[in-house]
């Protein structure tokens, strides 16, 4: 079973942590990849019988289609993950690392994180070649100002929880119920880093390397909300150098989503399941 306080038990108030559950009860390592294939085929199914409705030309989309189906596939994502999760035991918040932490150690993280991966990647861009992605163009940003808005809220709002909620909070979880941190991080960072190969190939390694280092953020926090934030602070710059928005609705978007992580651990899913 997922080892130590920090991924096993609910959040700290006081209270000792729960006991460990059984474990058949505990989330198997298949069922991440499992559910990744059945949220990308149910999506894909949906959005295919949308497309066939709308008449749309396949070679060239409009921008209503392209954000339905990124909106798709990360409703699948969250879905998916509850679905699948529900299966085996019931539903906590903390379970998905939707749980409070200290501020500023994970403040202090989060900042290594950030840093660690900025490092890399400037290095990578210097002595292989800069990484390269077709995401906005693939979202229809230069259709209209709605369309490159709406991108936006996919980039620095949808997508960091939704993917968070899922490979740190759900697949990450399911591995270390069987695997210690390291492995663990490892293959979600490689399925990570895979899932997006189709925005662009050269991407890869670095995205690799983020989803590792998200993995280990939510290690040593204990919360996913330190990992939601670096993601929406790593899209918000992508989406600012990738469109032509304006420089500040993308920091708007993303200083946002930090805030709210901030604060919402504060409000909700604060007490941890009292026993029968």
């Amino acid at each position: 079973m997922i080892q130590g306080y920090r991924m096993a038990g609910p959040p700290p108030h006081g209270e000792p942590p729960a006991p460990p559950p059984p474990r058949e009860n505990e989330w198997p390592v298949w069922l991440g990849f499992v559910t990744l294939l059945t949220a990308y085929l149910v999506s894909s199914v949906v959005y295919a019988l949308i497309f066939s409705a709308s008449g749309a030309d396949a070679d060239d989309t409009p921008a209503w289609l392209d954000v339905t189906a990124a909106l798709l596939l990360e409703a699948a994502l969250i879905l998916g993950a509850l679905g699948a999760a529900r299966l085996f035991k019931p539903l906590h918040a903390w379970q998905f690392g939707l749980r409070p932490t200290r501020f500023w150690p994970a403040f202090g993280w989060t900042l290594l994180a950030l840093a660690s991966f900025l490092a890399f990647a400037i290095l990578w861009a210097a002595l292989i070649s800069e990484p390269e992605q077709t995401t906005a163009e693939d979202l229809g940003v230069d259709e209209s100002q709605l369309a490159l808005v709406a991108a936006g809220a996919i980039f620095v709002l949808a997508a960091p929880i939704a993917e968070e909620l899922f490979f740190r909070g759900f697949f990450y979880g399911s591995l270390r119920s069987r695997m210690s941190m390291w492995p663990a991080a490892l293959i979600v960072g490689l399925v990570f880093g895979a899932i997006h190969a189709g925005t662009g190939i050269s991407a890869v390694p670095a995205l690799v390397l983020f989803g590792v280092i998200l993995c280990l953020l939510r290690e040593q926090t204990g919360s996913l909300y330190p990992c939601i934030a670096l993601h929406a602070v790593n899209n918000a710059v992508a989406y600012a150098g990738l469109t032509d928005v304006a420089p500040g609705i993308a920091a708007g978007m993303g200083v946002f989503t930090v805030i709210a992580c901030s604060l919402l651990p504060r409000f909700a899913w604060r007490r941890p399941p009292q026993p029968a």
